[in-house]
This record gives C-alpha cells, sequence and structure tokens, in this order.
C-alpha cells in the first residue's frame, strides 16, 4: 500500500465513517457563512439524543448535522 497517496484521512479511515465530530459540526456551520460558536452548537443540538461515544469522540449523526446547518442558517449573526 502506498501510504504517501493515501493521505491523512485514508489513513484514519475516515471516508467510510457515517458519523460526525463536533469539529464537523463546526466546520459545516461555517461552510454555510455564518458560523457558530461552540456554545451555539451545543444548543442547537440540545433536545436531539446524546450520541455514542467512542475514542474520545461523540459520534453524532445526520440528525445533528442538520440541526446546526439550520441554527446557522437561521442565525442573525
Amino acid at each position: 500500500m502506498n501510504f504517501a497517496l493515501l493521505g491523512w484521512n485514508g489513513l484514519r479511515s475516515d471516508e467510510h465513517r457515517d458519523w460526525f465530530r463536533l469539529s464537523d459540526l463546526i466546520a459545516a456551520a461555517a461552510a454555510t457563512g455564518k458560523p457558530l460558536t461552540r456554545h451555539q452548537v451545543y444548543m442547537a443540538i440540545r433536545d436531539l439524543p446524546t450520541p455514542d461515544r467512542r475514542y474520545g469522540h461523540f459520534r453524532y449523526g445526520r440528525a445533528h448535522l442538520e440541526a446546526v446547518i439550520a441554527a446557522a442558517l437561521n442565525h442573525d449573526g
């Protein structure tokens, strides 16, 4: 296997991941052009169930991502 061509995400097996880290949620909000703080992201997902935690990361799902994007789009800042 040529690790130089695989890249960082390939080494971490991120291309097959079906869950999101908190940093992914924050980045998704920033990608809308209306970035949210970590606290605002937590407020956007507070009513959703707490996800499983593995290897130091909460595994947020598609519903969490959609809630954060909706909150960012409705954010006036």
